[in-house]
């Protein structure tokens, strides 16, 4: 009989063992799914940003690169309006192309990710929402970013990152959404 209540201990020990493993892999993974969902949610304020400057149907868009080891800069501009985007480099002529869309997938990839919320800001008299995130470009190149958003519309009003096709530079490029801004007058257009 001892022998018995003995098996019946260990086969209740057991299976004490295996529910509260059981118990701790699903609180594990309620834990993981609560912090990918929470990253995830870190990214829909960026993914929200893109998603109005692509569906913009004209602003201007200014950027400064930068080289880190020399200070040369040179300036670039850009007004996009409908399907066609106008560019020039340090105020020379003007150049068009078609208008290309910022993706928010690439080959089936979130192109946002690792996304963190950094701290709150202001430009000029916009009050900002700062982010820092990676960004998959369309020839799968990794880009450090950090985002200014606008607190109020979620517009993207500012972005700064490394460009590593062009070592030792740095680009900061600022967005205006002016629906009145003017087309330029485009060489031989």
């Amino acid at each position: 009989m001892k022998r018995d209540e003995a098996a019946v201990r260990a086969t209740r020990h057991a299976l004490w063992i295996r529910t509260t493993n059981a118990c701790l892999a699903a609180i594990a993974l309620t834990v993981y799914a609560g912090g990918t969902a929470q990253a995830e949610d870190a990214c829909q304020p960026i993914r929200d940003a893109i998603a109005k400057l692509n569906a913009a149907t004209q602003f201007q868009q200014k950027g400064i690169i930068t080289e880190l080891d020399g200070g040369k800069s040179y300036s670039l501009d850009y007004v996009v309006s409908a399907g066609k985007e106008y560019s020039r480099r340090d105020g020379g002529s003007w150049r068009i192309g078609s208008r290309q869309a910022v993706p928010l997938i690439v080959d089936g990839k979130p192109a946002v990710y690792e996304c963190s919320r950094t701290g709150t800001g202001s430009l000029g008299e916009a009050v900002t929402v700062i982010y820092q995130y990676k960004r998959l470009t369309a020839d799968h190149r990794v880009r450090d970013v950090k985002a200014w958003i606008a607190e109020g519309t979620g517009e993207p009003l500012q972005t700064e990152m490394i460009i590593e096709t062009e070592p030792n530079r740095k680009a900061t490029f600022t967005f205006s959404y002016n629906q009145q801004a003017d087309l330029p007058a485009v060489d031989g257009q």
